[in-house]
């Protein structure tokens, strides 16, 4: 599905009546007892609107004085058609450019509720400096109606039916001029074919960046690119993933850093052995299986649910979780079965879990049993995959971190908003470290919404963002775990994009867990070169200068010592975590209180 989630069902709906009531017959939008959308009226309405010499001043004034008395309405219901998809004029300018239309008319005429409801749902899209060609905007929608109106009965009903033929129609009238109006109202009538991103310069960016992708390049224009590339992303990325969203944005508009394209490099190499799945996969999928038999159980009330759960952590093939970090999880949950299930029925709702399930899970879960943000962050990542293995991928701090040191990210940043992106109130909650319920209850109180969309998925202006960032900015916490969580998703979902672009599809996030494992911690095959192997160790390395020490924390303070990576070969000369790879580490184990004591002895980089 191409529909905006950022506008309401009611801009979708008001297009669902120009359809019927206008295209397909010549009834008027406005009043139930007219013939308006007629072809005669149309071009002498087109006509005029062409005319320069009549009227003055900005183009409303010119369209008040271009229209005669018999084509003020129909004037004016093409002007309703021409505003509802544009998200930068808004709902009063968007009102009061229609009503000095309207004023012209001898009698009053009121829009009706249900089409000027569509003005407060906001809108498809920025218009930008398109609307700098509103007249030709404008007479677009009139000749597409001319022209879908002089087809035969059987041709037209097709047109206003199927959206491939409809498009047909469509590049018939359309001008260089009038792409974004095209392309909006292609996306108005179909927006389960046709995608919300009608910007000509974005859609051939976004186009450009992934032509590579299986089957893009091999397609004839951009409606039909931009439909394969949205089939493409891979499962369990989402079903609200849309264009705008960072890092999706980012990728098509914004050049490659080359870090990310060496990443992809290697990544692509590393996908394409035949060792992938069993190396990375399948273990995982076998102990989520694992882990998914102790939440029915505990889901259908039963008591050997805490058996099969102790039985997931301690399988031979865990080698995600050690007992270190176990060893005191399970101790609690077995001194507190009551606590436990209503800990983990919450974090195990039927329903895929959200961002503010994931902050509720962690406050029901006492430091005693799980310690340190980065450990808790990898307990509960572990756990969601009794969810789903494929969907919710396994994090580890010092892999996390391992990955935006080869990436030059540095450490995690506060959150910054992008004026042009796209923001959900639980995601942002999760980048922010706060409960999400909290987020939504300060936005429904700052920007009541109405009745018709409070169903309706929220994605919010950069304003309302800039708002929660001022409100919670005591309080926000990007070293928190679910904000932790969030970080590593958005990084493995940037991986699994940026491999899309460079040709390979990614079955889902586990994937791009194991890759991004393997990139930074695992071996290197054997097979590879010695200058292979010496490229994926300097991008291991990432940007730093020797002696620059282990990145920074959020906090500023050093890494937090990964538990479930105890070895003394896993700190490397700098004082980095080094994955020591579960059942590979046959090293003496160190206690964390050594680690961290050779962290400390690490020159520290500035601050």
């Amino acid at each position: 599905m191409a529909r905006a989630t950022w506008c309401g069902d009611e801009i979708y709906d008001a297009a669902e009546l120009v359809r019927e009531r206008c295209l397909r017959r010549d009834a008027s939008l406005f009043s139930d007892d007219r013939r308006l959308w007629t072809v005669d009226a149309l071009r002498t309405v087109e006509e005029r609107v062409a005319r320069s010499d009549l009227g003055s001043g900005t183009w409303i004034d010119k369209l008040v004085g271009q229209l005669a008395a018999e084509e003020i309405q129909l004037g004016a219901e093409l002007l309703y058609v021409l505003l509802l998809p544009q998200s930068d004029t808004h709902a009063p300018t968007k009102r009061e450019h229609l009503g000095r239309i309207l004023a012209l008319l001898p009698e009053h005429l009121a829009v009706p509720e249900r089409l000027d409801a569509a003005f407060a749902g906001g809108g498809v899209a920025n218009f930008s400096t398109a609307k700098s060609w509103s007249p030709a905007l404008l007479r677009f929608v009139a000749r597409l109606a001319i022209q879908l109106k002089e087809l035969p009965d059987r041709d037209r009903e097709r047109a206003l039916s199927e959206p491939w033929t409809f498009r047909e129609v469509v590049e018939e009238v359309r001008t260089s001029t009038d792409q974004m109006m095209a392309n909006a109202i292609k996306h108005l009538l179909f927006p389960e074919t046709f995608d919300y991103m009608i910007s000509p310069s974005q859609r051939k960016q976004l186009v450009a960046a992934f032509a590579k992708a299986p089957g893009v390049a091999d397609l004839s224009d951009h409606d039909r690119q931009i439909a394969r590339i949205r089939e493409l992303i891979p499962d369990g990325a989402g079903d609200d993933l849309n264009f705008y969203d960072t890092p999706f944005r980012r990728i098509w508009s914004e050049p490659a850093d080359p870090r990310w394209t060496e990443a992809t490099r290697f990544a692509e190499r590393l996908y394409a052995r035949e060792d992938f799945d069993d190396t990375e996969r399948t273990y995982k999928l076998e102990l989520g299986d694992r882990l998914a038999e102790a939440r029915s159980q505990l889901r259908a009330g039963s008591d050997d649910w805490l058996r099969e759960f102790e039985k997931a952590f301690k399988h031979g093939q865990n080698n995600l979780i050690n007992f270190r970090t176990y060893g005191p999880l399970l101790d609690w949950v077995e001194a507190n079965a009551p606590d436990a299930v209503t800990a983990l029925r919450i974090l195990w709702d039927p329903d895929a879990p959200e961002p503010s399930t994931l902050h509720e899970f962690l406050e029901a879960l006492p430091t005693e049993a799980v310690r340190g943000s980065g450990t808790r962050a990898s307990v509960m990542s572990f756990l969601l995959m009794a969810v789903d293995a494929r969907r919710f991928p396994f994090f580890r701090p010092s892999l996390h971190d391992a990955l935006r040191r080869a990436l030059g990210l540095g450490r995690v940043s506060p959150v910054a908003i992008d004026p042009e992106g796209a923001y959900r109130p639980e995601g942002l909650a999760a980048k922010l470290g706060l409960d999400a319920r909290r987020v939504r209850n300060f936005l429904r109180e700052t920007y009541p919404r109405s009745d018709e969309e409070k169903g309706e998925e929220w994605v919010l202006t950069s304003e309302q963002a800039e708002a929660v960032l001022a409100h919670f900015a005591g309080e926000a916490d990007v070293s928190a775990p679910d904000a932790v969580y969030a970080d590593w998703k958005s990084l493995l979902e940037e991986l699994s994009l940026r491999l899309l672009g460079a040709g390979t599809r990614l079955r889902d996030p586990l994937d791009a867990q194991g890759l991004a494992w393997w990139l930074v911690q695992g071996s290197v095959p054997e097979d590879w070169t010695a200058d292979d192997a010496a490229a994926l160790e300097a991008f291991r390395a990432g940007a730093s200068a020797p002696g620059d020490g282990p990145p920074l924390s959020p906090d500023g303070l050093l890494p937090e010592i990964d538990q479930d990576e105890v070895a003394p070969s896993a700190v490397m000369a700098d004082g980095a975590p080094r994955h020591a790879g579960g059942e590979e580490a046959a090293d003496p184990l160190w206690t964390a209180g050594q680690r961290q004591d050779v962290c400390r002895a690490a020159p520290r980089p500035p601050r």
